[in-house]
C-alpha cells in the first residue's frame, strides 16, 4: 500500500490521542507502524527522484505546468528538444466542436542543470 504523509500524521495524532487516554499501556506496534510508513515513503520519494519526477508548477485549471528530467542518456540540448518533441509533445488534433477538452501542448522549455542533466518545463493547456 502506498502511504502518504497525511496517512502518517492521522497515525501520528492517533497515537497521542491514545497516549494521553490510557498513558501506561503500550503502544509499540503502532509506533512500529508508523515508523514503517515512513520508511516506505521515503523509499518511493528516492525511487521517484531516480525515476521519472513530475513536479507541478502552476495549475489553473485551464492549464498546468510540469518540470522533469528527461533521460540521462541525452547529451546535447538539440537531443532533448528532438526527444521531448518525439514523446511528450501533446499535438492538438482539430475537430468539428469548440470545447473538445482534450490536452495539447502549449510550450515547453528544455534546460541543462548544472550536473548535466536535461529537464524540461512543459505547459500542458485544455481546450475548453
Amino acid at each position: 500500500m502506498a502511504y502518504t504523509y497525511s496517512d502518517v500524521r492521522f497515525y501520528e495524532w492517533m497515537l497521542s490521542e491514545a497516549k494521553k487516554k490510557q498513558p501506561d499501556a503500550c503502544f509499540e506496534s503502532i509506533e512500529e507502524r508508523i515508523v514503517e510508513m515512513k520508511r516506505q515513503i521515503r523509499k518511493r520519494n528516492r525511487d521517484a527522484v531516480s525515476g521519472r519526477v513530475l513536479v507541478t508548477s502552476a495549475d489553473s485549471g485551464d492549464y498546468w505546468i510540469t518540470k522533469f528530467p528527461l533521460p540521462e542518456d541525452i547529451q546535447t540540448r538539440e537531443e532533448a528538444i528532438e526527444y521531448f518533441k518525439e514523446y511528450e509533445y501533446i499535438y492538438y488534433r482539430p475537430a468539428y466542436y469548440d470545447c473538445t477538452g482534450q490536452q495539447f501542448t502549449s510550450w515547453f522549455k528544455v534546460f541543462q542543470k548544472p550536473d548535466g542533466r536535461f529537464w524540461a518545463y512543459h505547459c500542458v493547456s485544455l481546450d475548453v
